[in-house]
């Protein structure tokens, strides 16, 4: 081969490792400016949360964030404790350190007019160690916990209130109820899949960074 066509030659070799490099640099700079955002509801019909009240749960990377709306000005209500609702809703009284005290548990609807055990929070968002957020009334005064629980908890979320019984459960503020700043790393696997169904809403969205 001459001189010529050996320059040739290279040049194209040169021009395909360049191309082929300028590629890669793209699919890296679209990789880092674009991450999915993976957003959970509570179903409609979830134990304990009145009317169109939800949960929500936001990941982005490994960083999950719990919010709740649904009822009037961003609030949520809870179905009041009432003797006959404490009786047929899943829920839970004990004493600790000679306190009393009152979970009202969130669990999901079944087919059967009942609730499936405590399993709400999906795969995918599952806190590394059980968390609390804080419930306030709408003049922001904290009035109960809420619980989001890691494996070991069995993925529970849950409404703590101090006091038992008829007199304490009469108590419980019920309505305009907001959850306080709470989030958790996860170190579950992203969810693979979006559903609408007894187990509650999952959104996958694509956003863009920067």
């Amino acid at each position: 081969m001459s001189l010529v066509g050996k320059i040739k030659e290279l040049a194209i070799a040169v021009g395909a490792e360049i191309k082929a490099l300028k590629s890669r640099i793209l699919t890296l700079e679209t990789s880092r400016a674009v991450e999915k955002k993976y957003v959970y509801r509570t179903p409609k019909g979830a134990s304990w949360l009145n009317g169109n009240s939800y949960i929500q749960l936001t990941r982005i990377g490994n960083l999950v964030v719990a919010g709740a709306d649904g009822d009037s000005w961003a609030t949520i209500s809870i179905t009041p404790p009432t003797d006959a609702n404490f009786n047929k809703l899943p829920k839970r009284e004990s004493t600790v350190d000679g306190k009393g005290g009152t979970w009202l548990q969130i669990q999901k609807p079944n087919n059967s007019g009942g609730f499936q055990s405590n399993f709400i929070i999906p795969e995918g968002f599952t806190p590394v160690k059980s968390t609390y957020g804080m419930l306030v009334n709408d003049n922001g005064i904290p009035v109960a916990t809420v619980m989001f629980g890691d494996k070991e908890n069995q993925r529970l979320m849950r409404i703590h209130f101090d006091g038992m019984g008829s007199e304490a459960r009469g108590k419980f503020p019920t309505r305009l109820l907001r959850l306080g700043t709470c989030s958790w790393i996860t170190d579950d696997n992203p969810p693979q899949r979006e559903f609408n169904n007894n187990d509650g809403i999952l959104q996958i969205q694509t956003v863009k960074k920067g």
